[in-house]
């Protein structure tokens, strides 16, 4: 699974990220995807990390499939002065129980491939079988 979610840009099953950030911005494209909620928004106020206005940030889909958190008009906490993370952005991503059929079908002929061929799975690298390939395709974030 992890091999798959490497070779396409995306989390098969739900897993929680965060992304830190030094300020608030106008945009902030999660990394993750595809997305399923935004969990918190904190942001550390010289005293500590203080859970930001639920209403600062709004999901917006991007073109490429990612989400982008755009602004909202309502005002910015103010930020303590420090160095590093100031703002932290929590979120889900992953597919859940709807796992696409072709990432399924990757995941059992993969590990079908390093059974019947143990050399391309060592302890140092999975080998990825060039003709299963093609079957990711469809998840693969392009561009």
């Amino acid at each position: 699974r992890e091999q798959a979610e490497q070779e396409t840009e995306r989390c098969l099953m739900p897993q929680t990220w965060r992304a830190e950030l030094d300020g608030w911005y106008l945009e902030v494209t999660l990394k993750a995807s595809p997305f399923i909620e935004l969990t918190g928004i904190e942001y550390h106020d010289g005293t500590g990390w203080v859970p930001a206005p639920a209403n600062l940030y709004e999901p917006l889909l991007s073109m490429d499939g990612k989400v982008v958190l755009a602004r909202t008009n309502e005002p910015a906490p103010v930020l303590a002065a420090k160095a590093g993370a100031r703002v932290r952005v929590t979120y889900s991503a992953g597919y859940g129980t709807a796992l696409p059929k072709s990432a399924k079908q990757w995941i059992i002929a993969q590990a079908s491939h390093w059974v019947n061929h143990p050399e391309a799975a060592n302890e140092r690298a999975l080998t990825v079988s060039p003709f299963l390939d093609r079957l990711l395709d469809p998840l693969r974030t392009w561009g």
